[in-house]
Protein backbone atom coordinates (compact mmCIF):
# COMPACT_ATOMS: atom_id res chain seq x y z
CA UNK A 1 0.00 0.00 0.00
CA UNK A 2 1.31 3.44 -0.74
CA UNK A 3 2.36 5.35 2.35
CA UNK A 4 2.06 8.83 0.90
CA UNK A 5 -1.05 9.81 -1.05
CA UNK A 6 -1.51 13.12 -2.70
CA UNK A 7 -3.06 15.98 -0.77
CA UNK A 8 -6.19 15.88 -2.92
CA UNK A 9 -6.75 12.19 -2.23
CA UNK A 10 -6.12 12.75 1.47
CA UNK A 11 -8.72 15.48 1.70
CA UNK A 12 -11.22 13.31 -0.15
CA UNK A 13 -10.64 10.45 2.25
CA UNK A 14 -10.88 12.75 5.25
CA UNK A 15 -14.18 14.12 3.97
CA UNK A 16 -15.60 10.66 3.52
CA UNK A 17 -14.34 9.36 6.85
CA UNK A 18 -15.34 12.18 9.17
CA UNK A 19 -17.07 9.72 11.43
CA UNK A 20 -13.89 7.72 11.92
CA UNK A 21 -11.80 10.81 12.75
CA UNK A 22 -14.26 11.82 15.44
CA UNK A 23 -12.90 8.90 17.45
CA UNK A 24 -9.52 10.67 17.71
CA UNK A 25 -10.67 13.72 19.64
CA UNK A 26 -13.76 11.96 21.07
CA UNK A 27 -15.76 14.68 22.75
CA UNK A 28 -18.74 12.46 23.62
CA UNK A 29 -22.20 13.94 23.80
CA UNK A 30 -21.79 17.72 23.38
CA UNK A 31 -25.02 18.30 25.28
CA UNK A 32 -23.53 16.73 28.40
CA UNK A 33 -22.19 19.57 30.58
CA UNK A 34 -21.09 17.38 33.52
CA UNK A 35 -17.39 16.46 33.91
CA UNK A 36 -17.01 13.18 32.04
CA UNK A 37 -14.45 10.43 31.47
CA UNK A 38 -15.31 8.70 28.18
CA UNK A 39 -14.12 5.62 26.30
CA UNK A 40 -14.27 6.13 22.52
CA UNK A 41 -15.90 3.31 20.55
CA UNK A 42 -13.50 1.55 18.20
CA UNK A 43 -13.96 -0.79 15.23
CA UNK A 44 -11.41 -3.41 14.21
CA UNK A 45 -11.25 -5.85 11.33
CA UNK A 46 -11.48 -9.51 12.13
CA UNK A 47 -7.92 -10.71 12.68
CA UNK A 48 -6.52 -7.21 13.45
CA UNK A 49 -3.38 -7.27 15.60
CA UNK A 50 -3.78 -4.21 17.84
CA UNK A 51 -6.31 -1.40 18.28
CA UNK A 52 -6.02 1.89 20.23
CA UNK A 53 -8.51 2.53 23.03
CA UNK A 54 -8.86 6.29 23.69
CA UNK A 55 -9.95 7.62 27.08
CA UNK A 56 -11.04 11.27 26.87
CA UNK A 57 -12.04 13.94 29.39
CA UNK A 58 -14.88 16.38 28.69
CA UNK A 59 -16.00 19.54 30.54
CA UNK A 60 -12.95 19.23 32.77
CA UNK A 61 -13.31 21.67 35.73
CA UNK A 62 -9.63 21.28 36.62
CA UNK A 63 -7.99 18.39 38.47
CA UNK A 64 -4.54 17.70 39.89
CA UNK A 65 -4.65 13.88 39.90
CA UNK A 66 -6.81 10.88 39.13
CA UNK A 67 -6.60 7.07 38.87
CA UNK A 68 -8.48 5.26 36.11
CA UNK A 69 -9.11 1.51 35.72
CA UNK A 70 -9.57 0.25 32.13
CA UNK A 71 -11.46 -3.08 32.09
CA UNK A 72 -11.59 -5.33 29.04
CA UNK A 73 -11.98 -8.98 27.91
CA UNK A 74 -9.23 -11.20 29.33
CA UNK A 75 -8.58 -12.64 25.83
CA UNK A 76 -7.19 -9.20 24.86
CA UNK A 77 -3.88 -8.03 26.30
CA UNK A 78 -2.03 -4.80 26.88
CA UNK A 79 0.41 -3.86 24.09
CA UNK A 80 1.40 -0.20 24.51
CA UNK A 81 0.55 3.08 26.25
CA UNK A 82 0.51 6.67 24.86
CA UNK A 83 -0.06 9.82 27.02
CA UNK A 84 -2.67 12.22 25.71
CA UNK A 85 -2.60 15.96 25.19
CA UNK A 86 -4.22 17.09 28.48
CA UNK A 87 -1.60 16.18 31.12
CA UNK A 88 2.17 16.37 30.60
CA UNK A 89 3.89 13.06 29.80
CA UNK A 90 5.62 13.12 33.20
CA UNK A 91 2.24 12.93 34.98
CA UNK A 92 1.59 9.29 34.13
CA UNK A 93 2.39 6.13 36.08
CA UNK A 94 0.61 3.03 34.80
CA UNK A 95 0.65 -0.72 35.36
CA UNK A 96 0.50 -2.80 32.15
CA UNK A 97 -0.04 -6.04 34.08
CA UNK A 98 -3.33 -7.83 33.41
CA UNK A 99 -5.09 -7.77 36.77
CA UNK A 100 -8.19 -9.94 37.24
CA UNK A 101 -11.10 -7.66 38.06
CA UNK A 102 -12.42 -7.81 41.63
CA UNK A 103 -15.57 -9.85 42.00
CA UNK A 104 -17.43 -11.85 44.64
CA UNK A 105 -15.57 -9.81 47.30
CA UNK A 106 -12.43 -11.86 46.55
CA UNK A 107 -10.04 -8.94 47.14
CA UNK A 108 -6.31 -9.81 46.94
CA UNK A 109 -4.03 -8.09 49.46
CA UNK A 110 -2.28 -6.27 46.63
CA UNK A 111 -5.55 -4.49 45.79
CA UNK A 112 -6.11 -2.85 49.16
CA UNK A 113 -4.95 0.50 47.67
CA UNK A 114 -7.94 0.27 45.29
CA UNK A 115 -10.49 0.48 48.09
CA UNK A 116 -13.90 1.45 46.74
CA UNK A 117 -13.34 -0.15 43.33
CA UNK A 118 -15.96 -2.82 43.97
CA UNK A 119 -18.56 -0.15 44.76
CA UNK A 120 -17.66 1.71 41.56
CA UNK A 121 -18.08 -1.45 39.49
CA UNK A 122 -21.47 -2.12 41.04
CA UNK A 123 -22.60 1.48 40.51
CA UNK A 124 -21.76 1.25 36.80
CA UNK A 125 -23.35 -2.24 36.43
CA UNK A 126 -20.12 -3.56 34.96
CA UNK A 127 -20.00 -7.32 34.44
CA UNK A 128 -16.51 -8.36 35.56
CA UNK A 129 -16.71 -12.01 34.58
CA UNK A 130 -13.76 -12.95 32.36
CA UNK A 131 -12.32 -9.42 32.52
CA UNK A 132 -8.90 -7.99 33.29
CA UNK A 133 -7.84 -4.40 33.92
CA UNK A 134 -4.98 -1.98 33.45
CA UNK A 135 -4.48 0.76 36.09
CA UNK A 136 -3.42 4.28 34.99
CA UNK A 137 -2.37 6.80 37.69
CA UNK A 138 -2.09 10.48 36.73
CA UNK A 139 -0.59 13.22 38.92
CA UNK A 140 0.56 16.64 37.67
CA UNK A 141 4.16 17.17 38.93
CA UNK A 142 3.59 20.94 38.85
CA UNK A 143 1.22 20.59 41.85
CA UNK A 144 -1.47 22.63 40.13
CA UNK A 145 -4.80 21.98 38.41
CA UNK A 146 -4.89 20.87 34.78
CA UNK A 147 -7.88 22.14 32.81
CA UNK A 148 -9.15 21.60 29.29
CA UNK A 149 -10.68 18.75 27.34
CA UNK A 150 -9.07 16.14 25.11
CA UNK A 151 -7.43 12.75 25.22
CA UNK A 152 -6.14 11.62 28.62
CA UNK A 153 -4.34 8.58 27.23
CA UNK A 154 -4.60 5.68 24.75
CA UNK A 155 -4.09 1.99 25.45
CA UNK A 156 -3.04 -0.23 22.56
CA UNK A 157 -4.65 -3.66 23.03
CA UNK A 158 -3.69 -6.87 21.26
CA UNK A 159 -7.07 -8.18 20.02
CA UNK A 160 -5.79 -10.90 17.69
CA UNK A 161 -7.32 -13.58 19.94
CA UNK A 162 -10.81 -12.00 19.94
CA UNK A 163 -13.39 -13.49 17.54
CA UNK A 164 -15.84 -11.35 15.59
CA UNK A 165 -18.30 -9.53 17.84
CA UNK A 166 -18.80 -6.63 20.27
CA UNK A 167 -16.84 -6.26 23.50
CA UNK A 168 -17.33 -3.79 26.34
CA UNK A 169 -14.43 -1.46 27.16
CA UNK A 170 -15.26 -0.14 30.65
CA UNK A 171 -13.66 2.44 32.92
CA UNK A 172 -14.08 3.43 36.54
CA UNK A 173 -12.04 5.89 38.59
CA UNK A 174 -10.86 6.23 42.19
CA UNK A 175 -12.78 9.02 43.99
CA UNK A 176 -10.00 9.26 46.57
CA UNK A 177 -7.40 9.91 43.88
CA UNK A 178 -9.51 12.23 41.68
CA UNK A 179 -8.92 15.59 43.37
CA UNK A 180 -7.99 19.18 42.59
CA UNK A 181 -4.97 21.16 43.85
CA UNK A 182 -6.89 21.98 47.06
CA UNK A 183 -7.34 18.24 47.76
CA UNK A 184 -11.07 18.51 47.10
CA UNK A 185 -12.76 15.55 45.37
CA UNK A 186 -14.03 16.10 41.81
CA UNK A 187 -16.88 13.88 40.54
CA UNK A 188 -17.03 12.65 36.95
CA UNK A 189 -19.71 10.95 34.87
CA UNK A 190 -18.56 7.84 32.97
CA UNK A 191 -19.26 6.97 29.32
CA UNK A 192 -18.37 3.36 28.51
CA UNK A 193 -17.14 2.18 25.12
CA UNK A 194 -17.53 -0.76 22.76
CA UNK A 195 -14.88 -2.59 20.74
CA UNK A 196 -16.37 -4.08 17.56
CA UNK A 197 -14.48 -6.85 15.75
CA UNK A 198 -15.79 -7.13 12.15
CA UNK A 199 -14.78 -8.94 8.97
CA UNK A 200 -11.55 -7.91 7.24
CA UNK A 201 -12.13 -5.08 4.74
CA UNK A 202 -15.71 -4.48 5.92
CA UNK A 203 -15.30 -1.57 8.33
CA UNK A 204 -15.23 2.20 8.68
CA UNK A 205 -11.69 3.55 8.85
CA UNK A 206 -10.69 4.86 12.26
CA UNK A 207 -8.06 7.43 11.31
CA UNK A 208 -5.46 8.09 14.00
CA UNK A 209 -2.72 10.72 13.79
CA UNK A 210 0.26 8.37 14.02
CA UNK A 211 3.06 10.74 13.04
CA UNK A 212 3.33 14.52 13.04
CA UNK A 213 6.42 16.27 11.69
CA UNK A 214 6.10 20.02 12.02
CA UNK A 215 7.23 22.35 9.26
CA UNK A 216 10.37 24.44 9.83
CA UNK A 217 11.48 27.73 8.34
CA UNK A 218 13.16 25.98 5.38
CA UNK A 219 11.54 22.54 5.19
CA UNK A 220 7.92 21.43 4.95
CA UNK A 221 6.28 19.02 7.37
CA UNK A 222 3.58 16.38 7.20
CA UNK A 223 0.89 14.59 9.23
CA UNK A 224 0.50 10.81 8.78
CA UNK A 225 -2.92 9.33 9.51
CA UNK A 226 -3.25 5.54 9.96
CA UNK A 227 -6.36 3.45 10.26
CA UNK A 228 -6.18 1.66 13.59
CA UNK A 229 -8.19 -1.24 12.15
CA UNK A 230 -6.61 -2.11 8.81
CA UNK A 231 -3.40 -0.11 8.72
CA UNK A 232 -4.25 2.06 5.66
CA UNK A 233 -2.65 5.49 5.83
CA UNK A 234 -2.38 8.85 4.05
CA UNK A 235 -0.25 11.95 4.42
CA UNK A 236 -1.12 15.67 4.59
CA UNK A 237 1.90 17.78 3.70
CA UNK A 238 2.51 21.31 5.02
CA UNK A 239 4.66 24.01 3.43
CA UNK A 240 7.85 25.49 4.89
CA UNK A 241 7.10 28.40 7.22
CA UNK A 242 9.82 30.76 5.98
CA UNK A 243 12.02 32.78 8.31
CA UNK A 244 10.59 35.46 10.61
CA UNK A 245 13.53 37.81 10.94
CA UNK A 246 13.48 40.39 13.77
CA UNK A 247 15.94 43.31 13.40
CA UNK A 248 18.28 44.44 16.17
CA UNK A 249 19.92 47.71 15.13
CA UNK A 250 23.14 49.02 16.74
CA UNK A 251 23.72 52.72 16.12
CA UNK A 252 27.22 53.87 15.11
CA UNK A 253 29.57 55.21 17.79
CA UNK A 254 32.55 57.55 17.53
CA UNK A 255 34.88 54.68 16.58
CA UNK A 256 32.57 51.80 15.45
CA UNK A 257 30.32 51.51 12.41
CA UNK A 258 26.62 50.83 12.94
CA UNK A 259 24.96 47.58 11.87
CA UNK A 260 21.71 45.60 12.04
CA UNK A 261 21.49 41.92 13.00
CA UNK A 262 18.42 40.03 11.81
CA UNK A 263 17.55 36.95 13.92
CA UNK A 264 14.77 34.49 13.06
CA UNK A 265 12.38 34.21 16.01
CA UNK A 266 11.71 30.54 15.20
CA UNK A 267 15.04 28.91 14.38
CA UNK A 268 17.70 31.44 15.43
CA UNK A 269 19.14 31.83 11.91
CA UNK A 270 20.72 35.27 11.52
CA UNK A 271 22.51 37.60 9.15
CA UNK A 272 24.01 41.08 9.45
CA UNK A 273 23.68 44.25 7.38
CA UNK A 274 26.04 47.23 7.44
CA UNK A 275 24.74 50.46 8.89
CA UNK A 276 25.91 54.06 9.12
CA UNK A 277 29.69 54.66 9.34
CA UNK A 278 31.47 55.64 12.56
CA UNK A 279 30.70 59.22 13.63
CA UNK A 280 34.21 60.28 14.68
CA UNK A 281 34.96 62.25 17.85
CA UNK A 282 33.55 65.72 18.55
CA UNK A 283 36.29 67.30 20.68
CA UNK A 284 34.42 70.45 21.69
CA UNK A 285 33.50 69.74 25.32
CA UNK A 286 35.47 71.69 27.95
CA UNK A 287 35.27 69.77 31.21
CA UNK A 288 37.37 70.81 34.23
CA UNK A 289 38.35 67.44 35.69
CA UNK A 290 41.56 65.77 36.83
CA UNK A 291 41.17 63.08 34.11
CA UNK A 292 41.58 65.74 31.41
CA UNK A 293 44.23 67.88 33.18
CA UNK A 294 47.45 68.49 31.23
CA UNK A 295 48.98 71.07 33.60
CA UNK A 296 47.70 71.99 37.04
CA UNK A 297 48.13 75.72 37.45
CA UNK A 298 49.12 77.89 40.40
CA UNK A 299 47.72 81.07 41.90
CA UNK A 300 49.52 82.94 39.14
CA UNK A 301 49.37 80.56 36.13
CA UNK A 302 46.12 78.99 34.73
CA UNK A 303 45.59 75.23 34.46
CA UNK A 304 45.55 73.52 31.05
CA UNK A 305 43.02 70.80 30.13
CA UNK A 306 42.45 68.59 27.09
CA UNK A 307 39.09 69.01 25.39
CA UNK A 308 36.81 65.93 25.42
CA UNK A 309 34.32 64.31 23.05
CA UNK A 310 30.72 65.40 23.55
CA UNK A 311 29.46 61.89 22.74
CA UNK A 312 31.78 59.37 24.38
CA UNK A 313 33.93 61.47 26.74
CA UNK A 314 37.28 60.49 25.15
CA UNK A 315 40.10 63.05 25.66
CA UNK A 316 41.72 64.81 22.72
CA UNK A 317 45.48 64.43 22.24
CA UNK A 318 45.93 67.95 20.88
CA UNK A 319 42.99 70.28 21.55
CA UNK A 320 43.27 72.09 24.90
CA UNK A 321 41.74 74.95 26.86
CA UNK A 322 42.84 76.91 29.92
CA UNK A 323 41.05 77.49 33.18
CA UNK A 324 42.09 80.24 35.59
CA UNK A 325 41.41 79.31 39.19
CA UNK A 326 40.72 82.10 41.70
CA UNK A 327 43.83 83.96 42.87
CA UNK A 328 45.24 83.22 46.32
CA UNK A 329 42.74 81.37 48.45
CA UNK A 330 43.63 82.54 51.93
CA UNK A 331 42.46 80.82 55.12
CA UNK A 332 42.75 82.91 58.34
CA UNK A 333 44.07 81.60 61.68
CA UNK A 334 43.63 83.91 64.71
CA UNK A 335 46.24 84.12 67.53
CA UNK A 336 44.95 85.71 70.76
CA UNK A 337 46.96 88.55 72.45
CA UNK A 338 49.12 87.80 75.50
CA UNK A 339 50.24 89.97 78.39
CA UNK A 340 53.05 91.47 76.31
CA UNK A 341 52.18 90.61 72.65
CA UNK A 342 49.43 91.92 70.37
CA UNK A 343 46.77 89.59 68.95
CA UNK A 344 46.99 88.88 65.20
CA UNK A 345 45.55 86.91 62.26
CA UNK A 346 47.74 84.78 59.96
CA UNK A 347 46.27 84.33 56.45
CA UNK A 348 47.75 81.43 54.40
CA UNK A 349 46.95 80.57 50.75
CA UNK A 350 45.71 76.98 50.41
CA UNK A 351 47.12 76.69 46.91
CA UNK A 352 50.67 78.03 47.15
CA UNK A 353 51.37 78.60 50.86
CA UNK A 354 51.83 82.40 50.65
CA UNK A 355 50.92 84.09 53.97
CA UNK A 356 50.72 87.47 55.77
CA UNK A 357 49.93 88.67 59.31
CA UNK A 358 47.39 91.29 60.40
CA UNK A 359 47.72 92.64 63.97
CA UNK A 360 44.44 93.42 65.66
CA UNK A 361 44.21 93.43 69.53
CA UNK A 362 46.60 95.22 71.96
CA UNK A 363 48.55 93.28 74.62
CA UNK A 364 46.50 92.38 77.69
CA UNK A 365 49.07 93.45 80.30
CA UNK A 366 49.97 91.42 83.40
CA UNK A 367 47.38 90.35 85.99
CA UNK A 368 49.49 90.13 89.19
CA UNK A 369 48.08 88.52 92.30
CA UNK A 370 47.55 90.59 95.47
CA UNK A 371 49.14 87.80 97.52
CA UNK A 372 52.79 86.75 97.69
CA UNK A 373 53.87 83.31 96.57
CA UNK A 374 56.94 81.69 98.16
CA UNK A 375 59.38 81.00 95.32
CA UNK A 376 62.35 79.89 97.46
CA UNK A 377 61.77 78.67 101.02
CA UNK A 378 64.30 80.03 103.56
CA UNK A 379 66.44 77.74 105.72
CA UNK A 380 68.52 78.37 108.87
CA UNK A 381 71.51 78.93 106.61
CA UNK A 382 70.03 80.91 103.68
CA UNK A 383 67.38 83.43 102.92
CA UNK A 384 64.28 82.69 100.84
CA UNK A 385 62.41 84.59 98.10
CA UNK A 386 58.76 85.52 97.54
CA UNK A 387 56.92 87.45 94.79
CA UNK A 388 53.53 88.24 93.24
CA UNK A 389 52.71 86.06 90.14
CA UNK A 390 50.79 86.93 86.93
CA UNK A 391 47.67 84.77 86.46
CA UNK A 392 48.20 84.56 82.65
CA UNK A 393 51.95 84.08 82.23
CA UNK A 394 55.13 83.33 84.18
CA UNK A 395 55.95 86.98 85.00
CA UNK A 396 56.47 87.99 88.67
CA UNK A 397 56.72 91.30 90.52
CA UNK A 398 57.68 92.66 93.97
CA UNK A 399 60.30 89.99 94.55
CA UNK A 400 61.11 90.10 98.30
CA UNK A 401 63.85 88.40 100.30
CA UNK A 402 62.73 86.23 103.20
CA UNK A 403 65.09 86.22 106.20
CA UNK A 404 66.90 83.03 107.20
CA UNK A 405 65.01 80.92 109.72
CA UNK A 406 65.62 81.39 113.48
CA UNK A 407 63.73 78.49 115.00
CA UNK A 408 61.13 79.39 117.67
CA UNK A 409 61.66 83.19 117.18
CA UNK A 410 57.98 84.12 117.30
CA UNK A 411 58.33 87.77 118.43
CA UNK A 412 61.10 88.56 115.93
CA UNK A 413 63.85 89.55 118.36
CA UNK A 414 66.33 87.21 116.63
CA UNK A 415 66.55 84.59 119.37
CA UNK A 416 64.47 81.79 120.90
CA UNK A 417 63.34 82.36 124.48
CA UNK A 418 60.38 81.61 126.73
CA UNK A 419 58.89 84.88 125.51
CA UNK A 420 58.43 83.27 122.08
CA UNK A 421 56.34 80.50 123.63
CA UNK A 422 54.02 83.07 125.23
CA UNK A 423 53.93 85.14 122.04
CA UNK A 424 52.95 82.13 119.91
CA UNK A 425 50.17 81.26 122.34
CA UNK A 426 48.81 84.82 121.96
CA UNK A 427 49.00 84.46 118.15
CA UNK A 428 47.04 81.23 118.27
CA UNK A 429 44.47 82.98 120.50
CA UNK A 430 44.23 85.85 117.95
CA UNK A 431 45.62 88.44 120.32
CA UNK A 432 48.68 89.43 118.24
CA UNK A 433 49.87 89.35 114.63
CA UNK A 434 52.97 87.64 113.29
CA UNK A 435 54.86 88.69 110.16
CA UNK A 436 55.41 86.30 107.24
CA UNK A 437 59.11 86.16 108.05
CA UNK A 438 58.43 85.01 111.60
CA UNK A 439 55.86 82.45 110.38
CA UNK A 440 58.70 80.46 108.81
CA UNK A 441 60.51 80.47 112.23
CA UNK A 442 57.56 78.69 113.90
CA UNK A 443 56.29 76.43 111.09
CA UNK A 444 57.96 73.36 112.49
CA UNK A 445 56.03 70.79 110.37
CA UNK A 446 56.43 72.80 107.14
CA UNK A 447 52.72 72.83 106.22
CA UNK A 448 52.73 76.63 105.59
CA UNK A 449 50.62 77.57 108.59
CA UNK A 450 50.91 77.93 112.40
CA UNK A 451 48.82 75.53 114.52
CA UNK A 452 48.84 73.94 117.97
CA UNK A 453 51.12 71.24 116.51
CA UNK A 454 53.73 73.88 115.84
CA UNK A 455 53.32 75.17 119.46
CA UNK A 456 54.04 71.66 120.80
CA UNK A 457 57.05 71.36 118.48
CA UNK A 458 58.33 74.79 119.68
CA UNK A 459 58.19 73.65 123.33
CA UNK A 460 60.09 70.48 122.42
CA UNK A 461 62.73 72.54 120.59
CA UNK A 462 63.07 74.85 123.57
CA UNK A 463 63.65 71.82 125.79
CA UNK A 464 66.04 69.88 123.54
CA UNK A 465 67.53 72.45 121.13
CA UNK A 466 67.04 69.99 118.22
CA UNK A 467 65.59 71.64 115.06
CA UNK A 468 63.02 69.75 112.91
CA UNK A 469 65.18 70.04 109.78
Amino acid sequence: MKRFLSLILALAVLSGMATGLSGIAGAGDPSNSDPTFEVIDVDAANGAATVPVYVNVCDNPGIWSTQIFVIYDDRASYADFTPGDVFPDSAFAMSPVKYPVLRDRDIPASFTKYAGLEAQLAAENIDCEGKVMTVVSIENPALENVEGDGTLFALSLDVSALPEGEYDINIVYSPLQTIDANYESVAFELVQGVLTIGTSGDHTHNWVLSENVGATCEEGGYELYTCSICGDDFTVETSALGHNYVPDTQEPTCTEDGYTVYVCSRCGSSYEEEGAPALGHDFTAEVVSDIYCSYFGTCIEPSVYYKSCTRCGAASDTDTFTYDFARHQYSPVYTAPTCTEKGYTTSTCELCGDSFITYTDDPLGHDFSDEFTTDVRPTTESTGLKSKHCSRCDAVTEETVIKAIVWADANGDGKATSKDTSYLKKYLAGAVEVTDDILYNCDFNGDGKITSKDLAALKKFMATGVAPY
